[in-house]
């Protein structure tokens, strides 16, 4: 909710809510939930427009020039990271901007996005971010070129790229034994905080779970997918902080 308190004049109604006496805070709230509203149905929106356009995608990499507008320029990094998420390959989302163009990326695996655009620099206004999610902005005669420039890169990059493609498995366990990762969650998982970039979550591989019999001995959210409740899988997890979250159960590569 605090998150959609921003506003365009830099004004921030979640701040103002948290000045204001608890007595004047009604009409506050109301906009607040009323943009909330607003952007969840965006997200929904822009989800779809994602799922659209990257249906076929084929390439090791995903660039897309948003020249009709379609994705709102605030959800550009969410829709680079959605597509990154789901297929692996960095993903750029470019849209017009005060009459240039910026760009949103994102990484997968050890691709270095940083590195990356500083071989593309020569086509590219100005440029910064991290290795794992980065931005710049562009002259729209110059599109074409950073394209070229970018895919080249790739190709100097296959080895980092063919790594994106399997997941590392930090442990093994048998769908018999799957009651532990609760345990293991309860007593040992904190020791290995903070996750994030260097430290990432861990990835638990559970053989022969079927859905229908085990679903009950341990939280794993299969939110989007298509898994059957009646097949066994291997199925790749990781823990959320509240469920396990499918990563892939179709991934043949895999690293121990």
């Amino acid at each position: 909710l605090f998150s959609n308190g921003r506003l365009p004049d830099g004004q921030n109604l979640a701040l103002e809510l948290l000045l204001t006496e608890e007595s004047e805070q009604k009409p506050i709230i109301y906009q607040l939930f009323a943009k909330a509203t607003d952007a969840k149905k965006k997200k929904n929106d822009v989800n779809l427009i994602i799922k659209n356009i990257t249906e076929n995608i084929i390439d090791d990499h995903f660039i897309f020039v948003d020249f009709e507008n379609k994705i709102p320029i605030e959800f550009a990094g969410h829709s680079a990271s959605k597509i990154v998420k789901k297929h692996k390959i960095p993903a750029i989302i470019i849209k017009p901007k005060n009459g240039i163009f910026a760009g949103e990326a994102r990484s997968a695996g050890r691709f270095n996005l940083m590195d990356a655009f500083e071989y593309c620099k020569s086509s590219l206004i100005q440029f910064g971010g991290h290795a794992k999610a980065a931005g710049f902005t562009i002259e729209k005669e110059n599109l074409e070129m950073f394209q070229a420039k970018f895919k080249a890169y790739l190709q100097t990059q296959k080895n980092i790229l063919f790594e994106n493609e399997t997941i590392k498995i930090d442990a093994i366990l048998d769908a018999e034994d799957i009651e532990y990762l609760d345990e293991y969650i309860q007593m040992e998982y904190n020791l290995l905080q903070p996750i994030g970039q260097g430290n990432v979550t861990p990835h638990f591989l559970i053989k022969n779970f079927l859905p229908k019999r085990d679903v009950n001995k341990i939280k794993i959210n299969f939110r989007n997918t298509d898994i059957k409740h009646d097949h066994h899988y291997a199925v790749i997890v990781k823990w959320s902080g509240k469920s396990f979250n499918v990563v892939d159960y179709r991934k043949a590569n895999y690293l121990l």
